[in-house]
């Protein structure tokens, strides 16, 4: 989850909590899980990684480094 401002809201409130501030914690985990089950994958075959970019220093993140960050990739594919 991170925070986002209006403009996410507006597309996602479903998956956003309101923070003070006129602000939103978004819920990317469940957004993309209700996505992938309006497509038809079953929940057993969705396999979710809670690891988080701006905790762990093992992986780049711009919203914790700013412009001292490096660049990251994802692949997702299907079987």
């Amino acid at each position: 989850m991170y925070e986002v401002g209006q403009d996410v809201y507006a597309q996602l409130t479903a998956h956003c909590k309101p923070l003070a501030g006129g602000k939103w914690l978004f819920d990317n985990h469940q957004a993309i899980q209700q996505q992938l089950a309006v497509c038809g994958v079953l929940k057993s075959n969705i396999t979710r990684d809670d690891a988080c970019t701006i905790s762990d220093i093992t992986y780049h993140s711009f919203r914790r480094d700013k412009e001292r960050s490096g660049r990251m990739l994802a692949f997702i594919g299907f079987q």
